[in-house]
């Protein structure tokens, strides 16, 4: 009905003013001044025809007069409000009974009548097309434009036309006009629409050209103020005054629907004054004494209703209900009744009425059933639905349930709290409370209580059964808890658990934890747990970092290491000593003592490689500690080959290939070393070349050592492989190698292995080196002369014979063997 009739609504209003205006105008300009009977009758059949419409409204209402009875302004009200086409049938239908019979008395011409309905017909249509649309301010500008345009427009036709007009006539059009305002604002009172600007927009356009036809006649300087007046009203109106009339207009039909009964309709207004102005005291008090008014029962079965009913409202009033001081048995019901609406409709909601229930019980002194409404609430599985509702009231609930009455404490309490997962989901929901509100004294009431008996084991399994990682604990908390119990004899056991959870969340402060529970088993006289601890300790250290540790953390953890180094050590527990001092090179109190220790303690425990290793790192520190180097020589002589490839990874950024040259070298110039210094210098080769297998160096000084032994055979594959290596990556100690092992193999062709051209070539490349002299010429003429290369080889023998040379005697032999000329 109210999209079909709102058009209607909009064109009776201009309808309305159209005959208004029709019968100023007749005052205006009619041949015979209107007579006050004409003005009476018109003005009086619209009255009566009002009267008409509200009789025949209240008629319906005779067979519920009890209803009525006793409540007549309210009744009017909503005999104004709730019948919109009664009322403007008989207000409309009195205009145009006055109109038409001022007309025919009058002989007005009939045509001007239809006119000034035509017109009013279409200035409605106009309204109506504003107030659909939904821009307020461009709906505001446009009516604003339009009545100015009208007032202007008609005042300025009138002073053309009014000349010799009496004063009289214009004054009753003006009042005509005013009389217009009242109709305009019952019309819209009663109507289905919400008022909009477009209808004080309409009462300023008569309102304003009565001003202006007034003022201009006896009062002609003051016409500014006829134009700024309605303004200003418009203005105002619309910008302060509109929204709250709407909203009041909606709250006084609401208020009417309520004192005879009509709760649906009551709903719909306030729910909608409240979409208008969510903050209307007036609208929201209303709201609250529908509800308070509504019969559950009836409300239940009705579906229409159950719709516009506000179950947070429903819940509210429960909720005051139950938390008032003793409330008595009507109270219990009606919140039993509420609660059961609520839930009716919206069953994910059960957790929270099921919290009320159980307060609701315990009024009752309804014991076990309140005890069984908690437990439901606490324990019972939510959906994503729900538990917004349950977390509401979970910190309440465990309250009511271990604090708040004595006897759901004794039903429920802590044998409830120490139910598999019962207390982690208290302690959980106080630190859910506690970040919505740190300040929080319920809270901090149950905090105490659920954290009192909490064990390490519980925690876990929170953990690993938690739904959506919804497990919340203080941390530090239990820190502090912990702390406290350790100090207790009869309960340091508690504290440890406490301590173990605290670790848990507390990873940058887990190291110090454990040792804190360490030296509580320690001073338990329990010395394997607490090593336990120990190693926990240093392993959660490993994991987060000793860096990120806090300074005092750092130190304690600093201190126990060496502690535990030193005991190892008296015990002769080598590899725990060597963990804990290597934790502690971490410590900026670590230094070349540590090392040095860490060494002795590898020498002790018979793993040369590892003392080798960690005397290189104190080697760093002093590389001229006589000490440090005397056990570089015993370590390097003491790693197998073979363990060094096994654990290469480990020890080649600091195996010293430098020191094995240097060594070798050394030990192979001796003229007065033997088979153990040629040995030893194999051995150090032999292991460098497990670190840098293609060092030419190391091959070389490898074949110097085989040929020192009479491996000749193993010598010759070194060299020649020295030989073959690419020399544009050769250090100089690398071409040096590389030279010497040319001398050397073609020495080994020459004299050995019977290949003197193979030797022509390795002496042809050692003459560039600059020790190369006579012995390599005379080494050359040899091979020439094994070639059978008559003319090379003299030519070499005659370069020896040329100095002053111990082979100068052996060159002349071999010229005169060949019969060659000496020079």
């Amino acid at each position: 009905m109210y999209k079909n009739w709102l058009p209607l609504e909009y064109l009776g209003k201009g309808v309305a003013l159209g005959l208004v205006g029709y019968m100023g105008f007749q005052a205006l300009f009619a041949a015979t001044s209107i007579q006050p009977w004409q003005g009476l009758a018109f003005f009086g059949l619209a009255g009566l025809g009002l009267v008409a419409a509200l009789l025949s409204a209240a008629w319906r209402w005779l067979p519920q007069w009890q209803q009525v009875r006793g409540r007549f302004l309210p009744f009017l009200l909503m005999l104004l409000l709730e019948n919109p086409v009664r009322l403007y049938a008989g207000i409309l239908g009195g205009l145009l009974a006055g109109a038409v019979i001022a007309t025919a008395l009058a002989g007005w011409d009939w045509l001007y009548l239809l006119g000034a309905i035509a017109s009013g017909a279409a200035l409605g249509a106009a309204f109506f097309a504003l107030e659909r649309l939904e821009n307020r301010w461009l709906r505001s500008g446009s009516v604003l434009t339009l009545i100015a345009l009208i007032a202007f427009g008609l005042f300025f036709w009138l002073q053309s036309q009014t000349a010799g007009i009496d004063v009289e006539r214009q004054d009753t059009f003006a009042l005509y006009l005013l009389l217009a305002i009242p109709i305009l604002y019952l019309l819209t009172l009663a109507g289905l629409a919400e008022e909009t600007e477009v209808e004080i927009g309409a009462m300023c356009l008569a309102l304003g050209l009565a001003l202006a036809v007034l003022v201009a006649q006896h009062m002609p300087t003051a016409m500014l103020a006829a134009i700024l007046v309605p303004l200003g009203i418009y203005v105002v109106y619309t910008q302060r005054v509109l929204k709250k009339l709407q909203v009041f207009k909606l709250v006084l039909r609401a208020m009417g629907f309520v004192h005879i009964g009509r709760y649906r309709d009551a709903l719909l207004a306030y729910r909608r004054a409240l979409q208008l102005d969510p903050n209307n005291r007036l609208a929201r008090n209303g709201q609250w004494r529908v509800h308070r008014h509504l019969d559950i029962a009836q409300v239940s079965q009705d579906r229409e209703i159950l719709e516009l009913v506000d179950l947070d409202l429903c819940q509210e009033r429960a909720r005051q209900l139950l938390l008032a001081p003793g409330p008595g048995p009507e109270q219990l019901d009606e919140a039993d009744k509420l609660l059961s609406l609520v839930l009716s409709q919206e069953p994910h909601r059960w957790p929270e009425i099921g919290y009320w229930r159980a307060v609701l019980r315990t009024h009752a002194r309804q014991y076990d059933e309140a005890a069984s409404e908690l437990r439901t609430v606490l324990t019972d599985p939510t959906d994503d639905q729900s538990r917004p509702f349950r977390d509401a009231v979970l910190l309440p609930a465990w309250r009511l349930a271990l604090v708040q009455h004595a006897e759901l404490k004794r039903r429920l309490g802590t044998a409830f709290l120490s139910e598999p997962g019962r207390r982690m989901a208290a302690i959980t929901a106080v630190e859910l409370r506690f970040k919505q509100r740190p300040d929080d004294p319920a809270a901090a009431e149950l905090k105490p209580i659920v954290y009192d008996q909490l064990r390490e084991a519980e925690y876990r399994d929170a953990l690993s059964e938690s739904d959506h990682g919804r497990v919340e604990v203080d941390y530090e908390y239990c820190l502090q808890r912990g702390r406290t119990r350790l100090s207790d004899p009869d309960r340091w056991r508690e504290g440890v658990e406490l301590l173990r959870v605290a670790a848990h969340g507390l990873p940058t402060r887990a190291p110090a934890i454990h040792l804190e529970i360490a030296r509580a088993f320690e001073k338990a006289g329990e010395t394997e747990t607490a090593r336990q601890h120990y190693g926990e300790m240093k392993r959660l250290a490993r994991q987060v970092g000793v860096a990120r540790l806090a300074p005092e953390d750092r130190q304690a953890y600093f201190t126990a290491l060496r502690q535990l180094a030193e005991r190892a050590q008296a015990d002769s527990r080598w590899d725990d000593a060597i963990e804990n001092l290597k934790l502690f090179t971490e410590s900026p109190e670590s230094g070349a003592g540590v090392l040095r220790q860490i060494t002795e303690l590898y020498e002790r425990k018979r793993d040369p490689l590892s003392a080798l290793e960690w005397n290189e790192k104190a080697l760093m520190f002093d590389h001229r500690d006589k000490e440090l180097l005397e056990r570089k020589d015993r370590y390097y002589y003491s790693v197998r080959p073979d363990d060094l490839s096994a654990r290469l990874q480990q020890v080649r950024e600091l195996f010293d290939v430098g020191y094995c040259i240097r060594k070798a070298r050394s030990l192979l110039d001796l003229k007065a070393g033997g088979p153990e210094q040629v040995d030893w210098a194999l051995h150090l080769v032999e292991l460098a070349r497990v670190v840098e297998p293609e060092n030419v160096t190391l091959l070389t000084l490898a074949a110097r050592a085989r040929l020192r032994r009479g491996e000749q055979d193993l010598a010759v594959p070194l060299l020649e492989k020295v030989r073959q290596a690419d020399s544009s990556k050769f250090t100089s100690e690398d071409t040096e190698s590389w030279y010497l092992a040319s001398r050397l193999l073609g020495d080994l062709y020459l004299n050995a292995l019977g290949r003197p051209d193979l030797a022509v070539a390795c002496f042809n490349d050692y003459r560039q080196h600059p020790k190369s002299g006579v012995d390599t010429l005379y080494k050359m003429g040899q091979a020439f002369e094994q070639l059978g290369d008559t003319k090379r080889a003299t030519k070499c023998y005659q370069n020896v014979v040329a100095y002053d040379h111990p082979l100068s005697y052996d060159a002349q032999l071999a010229l005169n063997r060949l019969g060659a000329s000496i020079p």
